[in-house]
């Protein structure tokens, strides 16, 4: 499906995963070393990390191309096929993590932003998810610098804001629903945890 400056964006499982699990893991390295996450990566623990849609039949990653580079990538897999950080609140509540959706990572390099890409992942990824009848919402976590001024100082003046995406495709804050998730900083010495919120969306029927 050929978008803006023909970008291709093709759906991967499995073994299609499998063929680019470097491409996925030097990508996701670029792109969160910005801000918000100033993520030290390494890719050792990206392809280590990936391995997870690998595993599961309940996966895939929407995939951006031009013409043979991976320029942005978008995950989606069963929540109770996920991280622990990401189920633990859920089960806290009650949840059936078999009807929730889990959208992993939406990466995209920064000079093929702003084409339509981002919109698509959404729409691919809903698409997903509706192939899964007993499915009924849809989450995924950002980090929450919104009242740390050691990051606030450090946003870029151009930098995007991306709730007004996530508003547009009517997803909102999950009120009471947190996480953490650990990495290391380009300034620290090692891992620590971060403050991650939950955004939901129900996901509708037609």
């Amino acid at each position: 499906m050929p978008l803006k400056n023909n970008i291709m964006i093709k759906p991967l499982y499995k073994e299609d995963i499998k063929s680019h699990i470097d491409e996925m893991a030097k990508l996701r390295i670029e792109v969160f070393k910005e801000y918000p996450y100033f993520y030290d990566g390494s890719l050792s623990y990206e392809k280590e990390y990936l391995s997870n849609y690998l595993k599961s039949p309940n996966a895939t990653v929407i995939a951006a191309f031009k013409e043979n580079e991976m320029i942005g990538a978008a995950t989606a897999i069963l929540l109770s096929d996920s991280y622990e950080e990401a189920k633990a609140p859920f089960l806290k509540r009650g949840y059936n993590l078999n009807n929730i959706m889990y959208f992993g990572d939406s990466v995209i390099i920064p000079q093929f932003r702003g084409l339509g890409t981002g919109h698509r992942f959404f729409m691919h990824r809903e698409l997903f998810a509706l192939s899964f009848k007993n499915v009924n919402l849809i989450t995924f976590f950002h980090v929450d610098r919104n009242k740390n001024p050691k990051y606030l100082n450090q946003k870029p003046t151009n930098y995007f804001d991306i709730e007004s995406l996530w508003l547009s495709h009517r997803y909102a804050p999950a009120e009471g629903i947190v996480t953490t998730f650990s990495w290391k900083e380009f300034d620290e010495a090692t891992e620590s945890q971060k403050a991650m919120q939950f955004w939901t969306k129900k996901l509708k029927r037609f």
